[in-house]
């Protein structure tokens, strides 16, 4: 049972990737907003027939399979080298960005790359708690924060430090 869920695990991660990666190879690509839902939909729409009592089963068998991965060091070992794939692809992606004037330079793009996988993890986890939600609100939420610009959004964030 363990192999079956480490070969799902790493397909699911797998075709993730190859999304990112075809993405990062576009000049310039889609926005993150859309380039997240785009995938993320993708992703969901794929496995939305693996429903329980009429929910939508898959991401709850994500947070299940992250559980897994606290006693499992082999499929903890699968989720670093896919989780790390897409970090990468994304970290491509953001060069890109960087590259053409959509991002600013300052920012590392390993940084950049951890916060997406991190706002899609937290989408996850929300659906799983409180049930399904569709990926446009992540997708509006995330075009809400990468839209902040000038004098306002500088002096905000100048203000936590």
């Amino acid at each position: 049972m363990e192999e079956l869920i480490a070969a799902i695990v790493g397909e699911v991660l797998g075709s993730v990737h190859q999304a990112f990666a075809e993405a990062a190879r576009q000049s310039p690509p889609a926005p993150p907003d859309e380039l997240v839902a785009a995938v993320l939909g993708r992703t969901l729409a794929a496995r939305e027939n693996l429903t329980v009592d009429g929910r939508p089963a898959f991401p709850r068998l994500v947070i299940q399979v992250w559980a897994e991965t606290l006693r499992n060091e082999e499929l903890a070992a699968v989720l670093r080298e896919g989780y790390g794939s897409v970090r990468g692809a994304w970290a491509r992606i953001v060069e890109s960005y960087q590259s053409v004037g959509m991002m600013d330079a300052d920012v590392t793009p390993d940084d950049v790359a951890r916060t997406m996988i991190a706002s899609v993890m937290g989408f996850l986890a929300q659906q799983s708690l409180f049930g399904p939600v569709p990926v446009e609100v992540l997708r509006d939420g995330l075009r809400a924060l990468t839209s902040m610009r000038g004098e306002g959004a500088a002096t905000r964030g100048s203000q936590l430090g």
